[in-house]
Parts: C-alpha cells; sequence; structure tokens
C-alpha cells in the first residue's frame, strides 16, 4: 500500500485571518515595541515571534496559528502593505483618506504610479486600517514626510469640530445615525492630535538637546582659561585689597610721625 505524502507547496499551508486577530496581532506588536527587551533598532531581537504567538494566545480564544507560516508570513504581508502605502503617500498627490482607510489620489496618478511599482497594483480602493498603529511599529513614521501644513491642518480640523460641536451639541447627541460618525472621528482626531504632538515634542527635545551640545563645545576651548582668568582677578583683587589697606597703615603711621615733628 502506498504511503500517503502530505501536501507541500506555496499555500497548502494558508489559514484564513479574521480581522480581530490581525488588529490583536497589530496590538501586540505595538506592545513589543514599547517593550525594551525586545525592541532593538531596525525591529526586535530574535525568536520575537515566539513571544507574538504567546501574547496572541491570551488575546484570541482558541487561537489556532502557529509561529512559521501563519504568525511569518502575516507580518511580512502586513510590513509590505504599510511600506508600500507609507511611500505613496510620501508623494505630491497622495494622501490618506483617515475615514475610508485608504489612499486617496487621482486614478491616473495611481496608474502612472503602478507603471514603474508593479507590486502596488492592488492598492487601489484596498483598506488598510492598521497604517496609524504601525507607524510605531516600524520606524518609518510618517509625520516625517507630512507637509508643514499637515500639522496646520489638523489644527483647524479639531477647532472647527469643536465649534460645531458646541453650536449644534443637542442635535448631535440626540441624532442615533451621527453616533457612529461622531466616533469615528473622535478616534481619528485623537489619533492625529497625537502624532502632531509626539512629533512637535521629538523635535523640541532634539533641538535642546543639539542646543546643548552647541552651548558646551562653543565654551570647550575657553573654559579652563575663563576659570583661570576668575581665579586671577579673585587673587588679584585680594592682594590689591591687602596692600591698599597695608597702605593705609602706613600713611596713618606716617602722618603720626609728621605730627610729632612739627610739635616737638
Amino acid at each position: 500500500m502506498a504511503a500517503t505524502i502530505p501536501a507541500r507547496g506555496r499555500g497548502k499551508n494558508k489559514q484564513f485571518w479574521k480581522d480581530e486577530e490581525v488588529e490583536a496581532l497589530v496590538d501586540t506588536l505595538q506592545e513589543l515595541v514599547a517593550d525594551p527587551y525586545w525592541k532593538v533598532d531596525g525591529g526586535f531581537k530574535n525568536n520575537y515571534m515566539v513571544e507574538v504567538h504567546k501574547m496572541m494566545a491570551t488575546k484570541v480564544p482558541n487561537f489556532d496559528k502557529e509561529v512559521d507560516p501563519h504568525i511569518n508570513s502575516k507580518i511580512k504581508w502586513l510590513r509590505e502593505k504599510y511600506n508600500q502605502i507609507s511611500e505613496m503617500l510620501m508623494q505630491s498627490g497622495c494622501q490618506w483618506d483617515d475615514v475610508e482607510q485608504k489612499i486617496n489620489c487621482e486614478k491616473q496618478w495611481f496608474d502612472d504610479w503602478c507603471l514603474n511599482h508593479k507590486n502596488v497594483v492592488g492598492l487601489w480602493n484596498f483598506r488598510f486600517p492598521y497604517l496609524h498603529k504601525l507607524d510605531m511599529v516600524w520606524g518609518r513614521d510618517r509625520a516625517t514626510g507630512h507637509k508643514a501644513e499637515d500639522i496646520a491642518d489638523v489644527q483647524l480640523v479639531c477647532r472647527v469640530a469643536t465649534v460645531l460641536l458646541q453650536i449644534h451639541h443637542n442635535q448631535l447627541t440626540s441624532t442615533v445615525s451621527a453616533r457612529p460618525i461622531l466616533s469615528l472621528l473622535k478616534d481619528i482626531l485623537h489619533a492625529r492630535v497625537k502624532e502632531c504632538k509626539d512629533t512637535l515634542g521629538f523635535n523640541l527635545a532634539a533641538m535642546d538637546h543639539l542646543k546643548q551640545l552647541m552651548d558646551a563645545k562653543s565654551d570647550a576651548p575657553f573654559r579652563d582659561a575663563k576659570n583661570k582668568l576668575m581665579e586671577i582677578c579673585a587673587r588679584y583683587a585680594s592682594q590689591h585689597q591687602t596692600q591698599t589697606k597695608g597702605e593705609r597703615r602706613k600713611k596713618k603711621k606716617q602722618k603720626k610721625l609728621d605730627d610729632g615733628h612739627v610739635w616737638s
């Protein structure tokens, strides 16, 4: 009787990933990025996917995916899509639609881009709700590719939303159909404002650090000389004060002698 040969080849071990499983995987990667034990420059430590599998098992009931090939291939897929979309968003003419969770550009622009980037053909109308979270995971912060006016746009949208909520608060809160939109708007604005604050805070901290370095370096050749000069000046002032007191005593003594000669 012939032995049964196990199925092999590409796609034979594929498993369907539910949306909540992919979301849990992205959240797990975010948690590992914040853990200095696992995060290293350029990625994660070796064998980090074993830790991912353990964390996924606690997040998703009856999680049946294995490290290899399932988790490994899904992480590669996430990173591939993230890199492709991020590269497009750094170009003029392509933006991110936070509501639809997909790129927003003219079809002609997309077709022209695909001429030299064949692997992005499937990204037209492709929803990718993990972009903002994955910005933190792989270090390609899209804020570095944002134009300066992007931060101003976020600020303007926040102000407009605040004014509209103040004016139409009763109508908006009493309209059931408006609640999902308001909830989505809250999440989007919170994420974008946090991005802007993190970017500004990082840049300010970096500028302050550079200023301290420049101040230290510019003063370094003269720091010892300055201290030495201050020491010499203090010593000279002390000697001058001592000499002045001695001269005063001599003058008083001489004056007494002179007065004695006058009366004698």
